[in-house]
């Protein structure tokens, strides 16, 4: 007791694990089966001279930080340390791996009073602090007389059978017999496990892993829990093994569990959501498809409603125009008064339709925006109408608007703003006022004005060239509507178009 190493050391850095210093204390010094020179100090470093060297080992490769007294060798496979808190063993294979730099740790155990000893508490007093036994025994001294370690001659005991004892979700016991059903969602799953052994029960170690989620064995050591925050949906196997210190591990023991998944981990969940992904993209292609048949139609609606506008007018209008000249050409000889009347009548025709034309063609270029009410589209064609004229132009709105076909309003509005050109064309109007009435089961729409009027007996489009009253009448009556008109000679004009709506509200 109280020796010191001296001499220069292989390493002189205190950090390495190779180093040794001048001033560590020693405890004991002795040499095991194969001549390795052990000394063991009081600050918990052993120091193993070899004919390679010295080598010092510490709490980095898994000693205990307190003294350490004798180091023997029991020639069949082990080196016995004595300290104040036990006796440690570790094995001579994992000591010749670690000096050969194939591992960093120890694989210890320490015996003490689990292991049959009164205490724990050996000493270094004693000269020596320990021997061997030419039977192979080991003996230490203790506070408490000396522990006798016989030699292990004997073949080891078998290793012990792991037990699973109870498994907890969240705190509460789940019953199991084959197999473990854990309930969707469920988490803190702990499993409690045990050894039958009984000598040395505390001593037993363990390691356990879970198929599916471990990727490898897990080294509990003497800890009997293992704990899962959450365990994978589907089926799996929890294994466990046990051993003595030092000693093999037995056949594992095996647990199914089955996590149910959650409902979006499911087969058919996904089947679901597959399904409904195919739905929303076929209801995609479908609406898709819809709308091109929407914007199709609503091209042919728009052709179709050129078509008539063009034969209301201009086809309708030349086919006048040329009934006129041969009746001209019919009156020419025999009546010629009556072929130059005709002619004038014809030259005012000509002068309508090419206005009606201009009106056509500004409707396809400045069309009402889509979706424009059609109280809104009068007041507009009103104000373009009165524009850069000296007339005053009211609108008066009754009822309750309702939304009508769409050719419906666009027919009332050329009623109106056909009925507006007239009044400031022909009957030169100072004044101009238009209403338009909703009813539940018709619209009413009225322009009046102050101009010079006219004799409604005498309004025969062959004669007078007000064709626009033809034309206005023949677009209520397409609705099933009618046109009516009250005028005097200096006393202005009325138009009022009557139109019903049943069956004509827009979808």
């Amino acid at each position: 007791r109280g020796l010191r190493l001296i001499g220069p050391a292989r390493n002189t850095d205190p950090s390495a694990a190779g180093a040794t210093t001048p001033d560590t204390p020693i405890e004991s010094v002795s040499e095991d089966s194969r001549g390795r020179i052990w000394a063991a100090s009081a600050d918990g470093v052993l120091i193993v001279a070899t004919p390679s060297g010295t080598r010092r080992f510490d709490s980095r490769q898994g000693l205990p930080s307190h003294a350490l007294y004798r180091v023997l060798d029991d020639g069949a496979g082990s080196l016995w340390i004595s300290s104040p808190r036990g006796i440690l063993q570790i094995r001579s294979s994992g000591v010749d791996e670690l000096l050969a730099g194939r591992r960093a740790r120890f694989d210890i155990v320490t015996h003490g009073l689990a292991s049959g000893m009164r205490t724990i508490e050996c000493h270094g007093l004693s000269q020596p602090a320990g021997a061997v036994h030419p039977d192979g025994s080991v003996w230490f001294p203790t506070a408490r007389g000396f522990v006798r370690i016989p030699p292990s001659s004997a073949p080891p005991p078998p290793p012990p059978k792991p037990v699973i004892e109870e498994l907890y979700v969240s705190g509460a016991p789940l019953a199991f017999l084959d197999t473990a059903i854990l309930r969707r969602g469920a988490r803190n799953v702990e499993i409690r496990y045990s050894a039958r052994r009984l000598s040395s029960s505390g001593l037993v170690e363990f390691r356990y892993r879970l198929e599916g989620f471990d990727p490898d064995w897990v080294d509990a050591a003497r800890f009997r829990l293992a704990v899962y925050n959450q365990v994978p949906p589907g089926e799996h196997r929890f294994l466990l093994q046990a051993r003595d210190p030092l000693g093999p591990w037995s056949p594992a023991i095996s647990l199914p569990i089955r996590q149910q998944p959650e409902i979006h981990q499911t087969w058919w969940f996904a089947l679901l959501v597959l399904c409904a992904a195919g739905a929303a993209a076929a209801g995609f292609y479908r609406w898709r498809v819809h709308n091109l048949r929407l914007r199709y139609a609503a091209v042919l609606d728009e052709r179709n409603r050129i078509a008539r506008e063009w034969h209301d007018t201009l086809v309708a209008g030349f086919s006048a125009i040329s009934l006129q000249l041969e009746a001209t050409l019919a009156s020419l000889k025999p009546d010629p008064d009556r072929a130059a009347e005709i002619v004038d009548i014809t030259r005012k025709m000509v002068h309508h339709y090419r206005a009606e034309a201009r009106r056509v063609i500004w409707d396809l270029r400045d069309s009402r925006p889509e979706g424009e009410a059609l109280p809104s589209a009068i007041q507009d064609a009103l104000h373009r109408l009165a524009e850069g004229r000296n007339v005053q132009c009211s609108f008066h709105l009754s009822g309750e608007p309702a939304p009508l076909a769409a050719e419906l309003e666009h027919n009332l509005l050329r009623i109106c703003q056909e009925a507006a050109a007239n009044a400031l064309r022909h009957a030169r109007a100072s004044l101009l006022e238009v209403r338009l009435d909703y009813q539940p089961d018709a619209v009413t729409a009225s322009i009046r004005d102050n101009g010079a009027g006219f004799h409604i007996d005498e309004t025969q489009a062959n004669s007078t060239g007000h064709f626009g009253l033809t034309v206005m009448r023949e677009r209520a009556r397409r609705f099933g509507g009618s046109l009516e008109i009250e005028s005097r000679p200096g006393d202005g004009t009325i138009v009022v178009a009557t139109i019903p709506v049943n069956g004509a509200k827009s979808p």
